[in-house]
């Protein structure tokens, strides 16, 4: 059989597959590697739409199915970015009923130099566009005005809250940077928030990367009252003892440290967390014990600082959790000096980055033979290595982990540590110290040596000006 004789809907399901990303994952199963904001989004690479691109040129019938494909998600970069594609709306070129998710990127200097004279009209030009996109399902601007200050909403709040009111009904996830873009909080409006949540009503999920301002917390909160993935950044001094009860949330990303008073609350529906930072054993056992439900867990390790954040870290008293999966971001910096580890594996000057060497100093000698005690060198690892094991111990409690059946570790790889010698070596230790704790257990066990989860910046957004075949 000929592919053409294949029914439409069966070549708008290969149209799909080829042009669906890799990148594209579940929430709470998604790698820990896409930057803070990037999971809660079915991002797409640059592969998969060209892939779409050219079934586009193949005949007239891929083309109309392949064009429906990429301009399911379409990335606006810049003035010229936005301008185009509401041209192409207009023209006729992309049928803005086929768009199900939007990512706006804009930026702006807004010191006190400055003064954004454009953000008026791109609001505008935005309006236009989301009247067109009346299928709209995700809206993604962690990545517009990220600077964006109470004086400079103030020069475009007519038409920024004439942009909100256009973002149709059928949206279900939206991200932001601040909640300063969001009229009706950064200027107080309780009679405009509860007509964009009344007529909003399949809004589940929401990234808001940096919290602040007077009245936020309560603003913020009735925001997110019926959400069931939340993304919160950084928040304000004035905001950080907020308790945020969220009733509905089922995901929940945080990237507030110490934030103990978060954990305080019970969410009967939450079933899967990620934290950016390392949280303290105190926080651990608040937070076991307020989510009766919860599943998966992610969270940073830190190890060489001897104190309740590492010592003992999973010993949750009399608590008990249904966790099923553990997943941890393990800096190897915090257990593995990297003087001990170039005594123990030399490196070779082609395994360090130029920029880590300084010729004409001590510091590239330095670099590859140390003058560290080697003996203290060692006992300072062991040390570091005992305070590991004494954790992980912890995890095989089936009193307090009765459910538990996978952990994971990604072993951070900076630009500067571990080296490539290193990184083989540090993987391997990791995972033996493991498997020696968990031997007795039936937890599985994955070691990965990897960009670092929570601390790495974004990924690069793909370029999608182009919507569509040329």
């Amino acid at each position: 059989m000929h592919l053409m004789e294949l029914p439409e809907e069966m070549l708008s399901r290969i149209a799909d597959w080829a042009t669906r990303s890799s990148l594209s994952t579940h929430y709470a199963a998604s790698p820990p590697d896409r930057g803070f904001h990037a999971d809660m989004f079915d991002s797409r690479d640059r592969e998969a739409r060209d892939m779409g691109l050219r079934l586009s040129l193949t005949c007239k019938t891929l083309k109309a199915i392949a064009v429906r494909h990429v301009a399911e998600f379409v990335v606006l970069r810049g003035e010229c970015s936005i301008t185009r594609f509401h041209e192409k709306l207009v023209g006729g070129h992309v049928n803005g009923r086929y768009v199900r998710e939007l990512c706006i990127v804009y930026a702006e200097p807004t010191g006190w130099k400055w003064k954004c004279s454009r953000l008026p009209r791109i609001y505008s030009t935005l309006t236009k566009i989301m009247q067109q996109c009346d299928n709209l399902e995700t809206l993604d601007m962690c990545n517009f005005m990220q600077q964006l200050e109470a004086s400079t909403c103030a020069l475009a709040h007519s038409e920024c809250t004439t942009f909100w009111r256009s973002v149709p009904s059928t949206v279900k996830t939206i991200g932001i940077s601040s909640n300063q873009h969001l009229p009706f909080i950064a200027v107080p409006n309780t009679e405009e928030l509860s007509k964009f949540l009344e007529r909003h009503i399949r809004l589940e999920s929401w990234c808001i990367q940096f919290v602040s301002g007077r009245l936020t917390a309560t603003m913020v909160e009735r925001v997110l009252q019926t959400s069931k993935a939340v993304n919160i950044g950084m928040l304000g001094p004035s905001d950080c003892n907020h308790a945020w009860p969220l009733p509905k949330v089922e995901a929940i990303q945080v990237n507030v440290e110490s934030a103990v008073h978060i954990w305080g609350v019970s969410r009967p529906q939450l079933k899967h967390i990620r934290l950016h930072y390392a949280p303290s054993r105190v926080e651990l056992t608040a937070l076991f014990k307020s989510n009766p439900a919860l599943q998966t867990l992610h969270h940073h390790l830190h190890v060489a600082s001897y104190d309740s954040r590492s010592r003992r870290l999973w010993e949750i008293g009399s608590v008990v959790t249904p966790l099923q999966e553990l997943t941890l971001s393990f800096d190897p910096q915090t257990v593995f000096h990297p003087a001990w580890l170039n005594l123990v594996r030399p490196l070779r000057k082609s395994s360090v980055p130029a920029w880590d060497l300084h010729p004409g100093t001590d510091e590239e000698e330095e670099m590859f033979h140390g003058r560290e005690d080697p003996l203290e060198l060692k006992a300072l690892v062991i040390r570091r290595l005992c305070e590991l094991v004494v954790s992980f111990n912890a995890l095989v409690s089936k009193t307090h982990y009765p459910h538990l059946k996978k952990l994971t570790i990604y072993c951070s790889v900076y630009p500067c540590f571990p080296y490539p010698e290193h990184q083989d070596m540090v993987t391997q230790a990791v995972r033996e110290i493991a498997e020696v704790c968990l031997q007795k257990s039936q937890i599985e066990l994955a070691v990965i040596s990897g960009m670092c989860p929570f601390c790495c910046s974004p990924p690069a957004v793909p370029d999608r000006s182009a919507v569509g075949p040329p």
